[in-house]
């Protein structure tokens, strides 16, 4: 009989339902402070020309940066540079802007960006 209690406390303990997980997924997290939402608004706010300090000023530092030459394809190519943002959720990249900008004589100006899923 003292066997018979504990095993019946343990039969009873899993017959119990379950109780429901929490499934609301986390937001990105915040890159530099910004949120992935503060950055979706902040992108509204490009255009073409602006200075690399407006971007800044708009998205924090980037996380990535690259140079290239653009546009071998045309007459005119150029040389720029690529600023990417990158906002995660579980250690994985969900979204990720890109920002190029050409190289001007008075310094980087915006020529266009590009979100990305994944």
């Amino acid at each position: 009989m003292k066997t018979a209690v504990p095993l019946l406390a343990l039969w009873l303990t899993a017959c119990q339902a379950p109780q429901p997980l929490d499934f609301r997924p986390d937001p990105p997290s915040d890159r530099d402070g910004v949120t992935l939402e503060q950055a979706r608004e902040a992108a509204l706010r490009l255009w073409p020309g602006q200075t690399a300090e407006n971007v800044r000023a708009l998205l924090g530092r980037p996380d990535e940066t690259s140079a290239s030459v653009y546009g071998q394809a045309t007459p005119a190519p150029w040389d720029g540079t690529a600023w990417t943002y990158r906002w995660e959720r579980y250690g994985v990249t969900e979204k990720r802007l890109v920002v190029i900008l050409v190289i001007l004589p008075d310094g980087p100006r915006v020529n266009n960006w590009e979100w990305y899923d994944f």
